[in-house]
């Protein structure tokens, strides 16, 4: 049976509330997170709904949509006056329209209360507003792929038919020695490896 199914669609919310702090973005983060050898896992099927929920909610917005959150943004400043209204409004509208629509929603209120509370942004202030956001998703998408690929770990390193705390003294010191090995060598794999995605998330 797939696991995904066993958490439904309302749920996705609470689960998300419920591991919050893990999926938070620290600020400079770039890197893949790395998962603790002994760190507590987000259940499996928990982490696999939330990571194909998260996927599905990058899909970019509508033309339409972009239309919508450019008057949005635009309405924030009674005395905009642009050199040319049709060209920075079809710049701003194409902005947009690569990112999915309730990150632009957010970007929108960072762009109006922080960024540019007094004049119109430009392009690039706008875009700066939605990288932010998207790069808050892309990153809690790599926690549940980390988490996920630990589980896998976890599953082919147990041994077969024991437990780690049944094991003789001197067999777990070495079985958890050679354990940390493989961790270290991971972790060091891929603090050394320059991010493919160029830096966001």
């Amino acid at each position: 049976m797939n696991q995904i199914a066993t958490i439904k669609p309302g749920a996705l919310p609470d689960v998300a509330r419920r591991h919050s702090a893990l999926l938070a973005r620290p600020e400079g983060a770039f890197r893949t997170p790395v998962v603790a050898i002994n760190e507590k896992l987000i259940p499996r099927d928990e982490a696999e709904a939330l990571r194909t929920h998260l996927i599905g909610k990058l899909a970019v917005m509508t033309d339409k949509q972009a239309l919508e959150l450019t008057d949005l943004m635009l309405g924030a400043y009674v005395n905009a006056k642009p050199h040319n209204p049709a060209v920075y409004v079809s710049s701003v509208a194409a902005v947009f329209q690569a990112y999915p629509f309730d990150i632009g929603r957010k970007a929108v209120d960072e762009v109006r209360l922080n960024l540019c509370p007094k004049f119109p942004p430009n392009a690039g202030e706008i875009k700066q507003a939605l990288d932010a956001e998207r790069a808050k998703r892309t990153y809690a998408i790599r926690v549940l792929e980390a988490h996920l690929a630990e589980h896998e770990r976890r599953a082919k390193d147990k041994p077969q038919g024991r437990l780690v705390a049944d094991m003789p003294q001197e067999e777990r010191d070495a079985f958890l020695s050679a354990q940390m090995a493989r961790y270290r060598a991971a972790a060091e794999a891929k603090v050394s490896t320059p991010n493919a995605a160029g830096g966001e998330g």
